[in-house]
């Protein structure tokens, strides 16, 4: 049985086929046909495959590599399969793939009809070349039209796809786009595409995002583009706007866009056209929260977590024209500050209002500013001038008081802990005030810088710091009410009079610390110029620029702390010093208040603590060295601890001296002399 069934099985083989014996014409079939079918396959992977590949890439413009290649046969004719095709882009991106395809579907006919699933196409640009189009240098249009290669007699069907791309613009930044799924047709001599899940990042600075956007290419060569949802967001925040929809379109005639929210009622709104006569934007939001700007500015110490903002803005420029004439109205509230520079109290509730108009020459880089009113707290200034905002900046600027301020309303737009340091001030009158400031970066040296004030506030009642101090000072007590540590008068322990004090000790202090003293009313303006050039040459705050009248309101009423609303309350009561004390008063308060070390309050103490000497026997380079301390006395200090000086800072010292001589402070011996002297101290 079992080699019955052995032989069946062997009858039925192929193998036992083959291996009857056939008739000569039956094998030569064979042996034709088996030719027939390997010359096929060879001309087909060998030629066919290639010619279609170039045909292909000629016709794109793109080299395309095909996997494989077959064809199929419908009732609707030939067809031919292309698997895993590989799109390269065009040079200098000839390395980086332009398009994967899993599969490509072509019917030839008096319509070519291609379909095109599981496309994945990659976008390259530079600012001068991209991977569809290469190297673009050099090429210019005046038409501002949208320009597209027509291809007649093809039908292009995308059933499925992704877009993802890098492009980079002319400053460096990268901007990142996806898409998550495409298809599209062409459409009567154009084309339609939907994409969804669109996403757009501006490098790590924005983010945009819209659900769905249709594309449309008409047969006159008309683009129109719809987007859905649409958002826009700093990276990991809140999106600064949410639920936009997006219309644009572009032809021979120009380009426009438009955009709004989609719910009711819209806080924002945008349009832009570009035409033959030129191009013009306008933009608004509305009472809008601006929560989504926090993560830009939390590091500067400003929180916008409940702020609310209005703003319009405009522009337009004439075609050919190089000025853009721009406006900007609007208003922000509810705005918290709690940087360490500006108050160590968090400022909450803040709100500015402002408007502004002017001109950009985008050509020469400069920004004019014709008219602005801005209104932080309800205080009106303008600024205007202009500035080149290019890589040689320079420009001039006025910043004055819009208008008169009401002085007695001024007090009470001051942050609560200035108004607490000036509590008792009442103020009458009006104020007006402007600050010329013009600069270039390339000479900062040239730096000019004028403060006027045509009119000033009066004061009907000092601030209650103030009243006490004079008290206490004009009465010829030791010391202030609730600053035991300050020697304000003769009865105080260590209290230098004035008297007791040579001149040249005097001239040596003023010299180091504020030579017009004498001239100007508690500000000088040099140094403040002075000052601003040395800062803004190391981009940083390094050097301050305080008169001794402004150290002395400093140590009589104030902390050692920097900050802005410090700075404030230092300007207000400086000026009430300079108003209320004689100049000679002032300086022996300041010989008496100023900190010459760790622990050594006044030139009487310094000059006993460094030359076991009272101020009377000081020498002229003796009284230099104290006059330098100041500005870091606690560093000098341990600079000093052994006794010892070393030749740099007597260096500084005899420059110092010069200086007194050259203004008339010293005669010519004395400066000889003092040069030629070298500096003993004591160890401290």
């Amino acid at each position: 049985m079992a080699q019955s069934i052995y032989w069946r099985i062997r009858r039925c083989s192929v193998v036992a086929m083959l291996s009857r014996p056939r008739p000569a014409w039956i094998r030569a079939l064979v042996a034709f046909s088996t030719a027939v079918l390997t010359f096929a396959l060879v001309f087909w992977f060998a030629f066919a495959q290639p010619w279609v590949e170039g045909v292909i890439s000629k016709r794109l413009g793109h080299n395309v590599a095909v996997g494989r290649m077959y064809p199929t046969f419908a009732r609707d004719g030939f067809r031919l399969v292309l698997r895993d095709v590989v799109v390269s882009g065009r040079a200098p991106f000839a390395n980086e793939p332009l398009a994967y395809c899993d599969r490509v579907q072509v019917q030839p006919g008096r319509t070519l009809r291609v379909d095109v699933s599981g496309l994945d196409l990659r976008l390259w640009a530079a600012t001068s070349a991209d991977n569809v189009r290469g190297v673009r240098a050099g090429r210019t249009t005046n038409n501002p039209g949208l320009r597209s290669r027509r291809y007649d007699g093809v039908e292009l069907t995308v059933h499925s796809g992704t877009i993802s791309g890098v492009v980079q613009l002319p400053g460096g930044q990268r901007v990142a786009v996806r898409v998550g799924a495409l298809r599209g047709a062409s459409l009567g001599g154009g084309w339609k595409a939907y994409l969804s899940q669109v996403s757009v990042d501006l490098g790590t600075r924005l983010h945009a995002h819209a659900g769905t956007v249709e594309a449309e290419l008409t047969a006159s060569r008309d683009l129109i583009v719809q987007g859905q949802a649409v958002s826009l967001a700093l990276p990991s925040a809140v999106p600064l706007l949410s639920g936009v929809v997006m219309e644009a379109s572009a032809s021979s005639r120009g380009w426009t866009v438009s955009a709004h929210t989609a719910s009711a009622p819209r806080s924002f709104a945008l349009s832009a056209s570009f035409s033959a006569d030129g191009a013009a934007v306008d933009a608004s939001l509305r009472d809008a929260s601006i929560a989504g700007l926090s993560p830009l500015l939390d590091k500067l110490g400003v929180s916008l977590n409940k702020s609310i903002a209005s703003v319009e803005v405009s522009a337009q420029v004439a075609l050919g024209a190089t000025e853009v004439q721009w406006q900007v109205d609007g208003h922000v509230a509810d705005v918290g500050i709690h940087h360490p520079a500006v108050d160590q109290v968090a400022w909450r509730h803040q709100f500015a209002r402002g408007r502004a108009r002017g001109s950009f020459d985008w050509r020469q880089g400069r920004l004019s500013i014709s008219e602005s009113e801005l209104a932080p707290q309800g205080l009106p200034v303008s600024l205007t001038g202009w500035m080149d905002v290019r890589t040689e900046k320079r420009g001039e600027l006025t910043l004055a008081t819009a208008g008169n301020w009401d002085c007695a309303q001024l007090q009470s737009r001051f942050a609560p802990s200035v108004r607490r340091s000036l509590w008792g001030m009442a103020l009458t009158g009006k104020l007006q005030a402007a600050v010329d400031f013009s600069f270039d970066a390339a000479d900062l040296d040239k730096l000019e810088l004028d403060i006027r004030m045509p009119s000033k506030c009066k004061v009907t009642s000092e601030p209650a710091v103030v009243e006490h101090a004079l008290t206490a000072i004009v009465a010829g007590k030791s010391q202030l009410p609730d600053r035991p540590d300050l020697p304000v008068s003769p009865l105080a322990p260590g209290f230098t009079p004035l008297a007791e004090i040579p001149e040249h000790v005097l001239n040596a202090f003023m010299t180091a610390e504020d030579a017009r003293f004498f001239l100007h009313q508690g500000f000088e303006l040099q140094n403040i110029r002075k000052a601003l050039v040395y800062n803004l040459e190391r981009g940083r705050f390094a050097r301050g620029a305080s008169t001794i009248t402004q150290q002395v309101a400093k140590n009589l009423f104030l902390s050692h702390e920097r900050t802005l609303a410090r700075k404030l309350t230092e300007t207000v009561l400086t000026w009430r010093v300079d108003t209320l004390l004689p100049k000679r008063r002032v300086l022996e308060l300041y010989l008496n208040l100023v900190e010459l070390g760790p622990g050594i309050r006044g030139v009487g103490a310094a000059a006993q603590a460094y030359f076991g000497k009272p101020p009377a026997d000081l020498t002229p380079l003796e009284a230099a060295h104290l006059a330098s301390l100041p500005p870091n006395p606690r560093g000098f200090a341990r600079r000093f601890r052994e006794g010892s000086v070393d030749d740099g800072w007597l260096a500084r010292l005899y420059d110092l001296v010069g200086i007194m001589g050259r203004r008339g402070h010293l005669s010519a011996a004395q400066v000889g002399a003092a040069r030629g002297a070298r500096l003993r101290l004591r160890k401290i």
